[in-house]
């Protein structure tokens, strides 16, 4: 069976790597290499090393995040801090959603958020 043929690829690992390393989601990524997003998922998913560089980059981007948002959490920043913990251990650090029941009740749990938002 024939193999398909693939286009070479319009993007270095490199680049992609910096691009995805940078923050650049995929659009973004296409746009400044002159590509549709569809062209750029096509080079990815055809040539593995570029995928791998784009992989690390977002790990890269991402690493380097959460290390900033661990720096500013254990240097006081209470959003930080708040962020954090309600992120990583929710079932200790956010308090459930209550909603005062009608004629002085007490409270009731799962209360929708959305529920008072009407669609025009």
């Amino acid at each position: 069976m024939a193999k398909k043929k693939t286009s070479p690829p319009a993007a270095s690992a490199e680049q992609l790597e910096t691009l995805a390393g940078m923050g650049s989601d995929l659009r973004e990524a296409a746009l400044l290499l002159n590509l549709t997003p569809e062209q750029l998922a096509e080079q990815l998913a055809a040539h593995p090393d570029l995928q791998r560089a784009w992989d690390t980059g977002k790990a890269t981007a991402d690493q380097n995040v959460a290390q900033s948002l661990y720096r500013n959490a254990c240097a006081g920043n209470v959003e930080a801090q708040k962020f954090w913990l309600q992120t990583r251990q929710p079932g200790r650090w956010i308090a459930p959603k209550t909603k005062p029941a009608a004629g002085g009740e007490a409270p009731t749990e799962d209360v929708n958020p959305f529920e008072d938002i009407r669609l025009a």
